[in-house]
């Protein structure tokens, strides 16, 4: 369960924050507070808010609720003091009280954490920015939300996303969806996430909050708006693999999914207007509007389009629609006799959608994804990343052998490409094809001790996820500190892995409450983002061998008794290895 997408703190302002537009012709109610939605809700960094508030004695308040709304009210503190004035936290209301006599900018901070149903600590992070005037003021216009014959701006400004190196070697790919707030303007005032995609969020929403839009007008006058937009990272191969790369929240060993560039994936440029239209959004990562595109363009061409079947299909991965992509490759290979370059690649990304849909464990849709490659082989027996794909499958259905050999094909055509590395250690391990494996991670410890993550192979990791604010985190210490003691002298590693601010503050706590194993404050939050860590306390449980053996949320004694049960099974495990 990913909280990202889970925890989203309800807001409430005195005042009438978001109270509706007032009727035609009557006077808008004057407002002496406002904040507006939080922004940035799931960025590392934190949320943002904007608070203009009157200077006449009162107060604004921000009313915080955790994921199950009014039963489950957060707590917080404040983080950083306004210079203007003053601030506190009441649960569940973040308070700002502006200093007698002052107008103009200030800005505050504090942490809300509340509990989910499972008992989990989730947190936000919220810098909130004021504006103190000194007259009431009529609710700012509400941005308008697209549909019901509102036409979608044309774009005049597109940023292209850059694509974390880290999320690259990790084979991380998906579709980020964000909500943004288009101002009268045409440029991007806001964006939050609406569905995640860990290690790659950040990079969308600083890539969407530089797009800018063509006004949207209504009854003639320029309109805020609101529209939903995607970033795909999904048509690039991934990076060599170096240390701290993988990220083991993906459903399946990153080696099966990287596929050439977009304008490299037998689509050519094209003299036709509406193909052209096409490629350029699906290279802008613009897979709706793609996909819009090349169905209007197969409807007009009474569906007997090659080129505008596999756009579709391309569109379609980038959105995730595996069986929608395996549809579409069909009738672009069933149309496209003749153009064997797009015919080869129709193949290959039939068969990597087919590996998708069998979650890379179904041996009938490995077998159809073998055949696919295959095919696509006997037209181009040297096509970009076919041996590769087709060793990886081959190694997922057990037949590692035969994988090899394609691996080795592989290398020798192409010796020094993106998958050269991730090649030679399957050609090493071909388990790495099937097992999901731990990032390989290096961090300097509270003790000052250096430690990477491939130097504790031969012993059960347990990484623990957890703060100092967090209760649940807090609540499971004597269980773990009970774990520690027990397995103290087998081979066993617990590696707690802080998400505090404030270094002094972990430490003492790690002090008082006998702590004794390896801590590592991860101050820039790198080692949570490529662990996907979205919830607190999560604990990871990594065997001998460097496999994620389990991963779980909560500190409710259902969860704590799995995380027991696992690192006694892969103890018990390393010791029949050893013995």
């Amino acid at each position: 369960m990913y909280f990202a997408l889970l925890f989203l703190l309800l807001l409430s302002v005195s005042g009438g924050a978001h109270g509706n537009q007032p009727a035609p012709g009557s006077l808008p109610q004057l407002l002496r507070c406002y904040v507006t939605p939080l922004g940035g809700a799931y960025r590392p960094e934190g949320a943002a808010a904007t608070m203009t508030v009157v200077n006449d004695g009162g107060m604004c308040v921000v009313n915080n609720w955790g994921p199950n709304g009014r039963t489950r009210s957060a707590s917080g503190t404040i983080t950083t003091s306004p210079a203007h004035g003053r601030a506190d936290f009441v649960a569940p209301l973040a308070r700002y009280f502006p200093e007698r006599g002052y107008t103009g900018p200030d800005e505050f901070a504090y942490e809300a954490t509340a509990l989910d149903a499972d008992g989990a600590a989730v947190t936000m992070h919220v810098r909130v920015t004021v504006k103190v005037v000194t007259e009431r003021f009529p609710p700012p216009v509400q941005p308008v939300r697209l549909g019901s014959g509102i036409m979608p701006p044309r774009q005049l400004k597109d940023v292209r996303p850059v694509f974390p190196p880290e999320a690259q070697r990790a084979g991380m790919q998906g579709v980020v969806i964000l909500e943004a707030t288009v101002g009268a303007d045409g440029k991007v005032t806001d964006a939050r996430v609406m569905r995640s995609v860990p290690m790659l969020d950040s990079a969308a929403l600083d890539a969407v909050r530089q797009w800018e839009y063509t006004p949207t007008l209504i009854n003639g006058q320029a309109v805020p708006i609101i529209m939903t937009v995607s970033v795909s990272f999904g048509m690039q191969a991934p990076l060599p693999p170096a240390a701290a790369t993988a990220a083991p929240a993906l459903p399946a060993p990153p080696t099966a999914t990287a596929l050439p560039p977009v304008e490299t994936a037998g689509l050519a440029r094209s003299k036709d207007s509406e193909l052209e239209l096409g490629l350029q959004a699906l290279e802008r990562r613009q897979f709706e509007e793609a996909l819009k595109i090349y169905k209007r363009t197969s409807d007009a061409r009474g569906k007997q389009c090659a080129d505008c079947f596999f756009g579709m299909a391309l569109a379609y991965e980038g959105l995730g629609a595996a069986k929608n992509v395996a549809e579409s490759c069909d009738r672009a290979i069933a149309l496209g006799a003749g153009n064997t370059p797009l015919v080869v690649q129709a193949h290959q990304h039939k068969g990597i959608a087919l590996q998708m849909i069998g979650e890379y464990k179904d041996p009938k849709r490995l077998s159809e994804a073998e055949a696919e490659f295959r095919l696509a082989l006997a037209l181009d027996p040297d096509g970009a990343f076919l041996h590769y794909h087709l060793g990886v499958v081959l190694m997922q259905l057990q037949r590692d052998s035969e994988g090899v050999e394609e691996l080795k094909k592989e290398l020798a055509v192409r010796p020094r490409s993106v998958h050269a590395d991730e090649t030679a250690r399957l050609i090493d391990n071909p388990r790495r094809a099937r097992e999901l494996y731990a990032p390989d991670v290096s961090l300097v410890t509270l003790a000052r001790e250096f430690v990477e993550l491939k130097d504790l192979h031969g012993k059960v990791v347990v990484l623990d996820f957890w703060g100092t604010w967090c209760p649940p985190c807090v609540k499971a210490v004597p269980d773990l500190r009970d774990l520690q003691k027990k397995h103290g002298k087998d081979a066993f590693a617990l590696i707690g892995i802080s998400s505090d601010t404030d270094e002094q503050i972990l430490r003492d706590f790690v002090a008082k409450n006998q702590m004794e194993w390896t801590q590592y404050w991860d101050r820039d939050r790198k080692v949570q983002q490529i662990y996907g860590i979205r919830a607190w306390p999560t604990y990871i449980v990594i065997d001998r061998e460097g496999v994620i053996r389990l991963r779980t949320t909560g500190n409710n004694p259902t969860e704590y008794s799995r995380l027991v049960s696992e690192v006694k099974r892969q103890l018990k495990a390393a010791s029949r290895a050893g013995s």
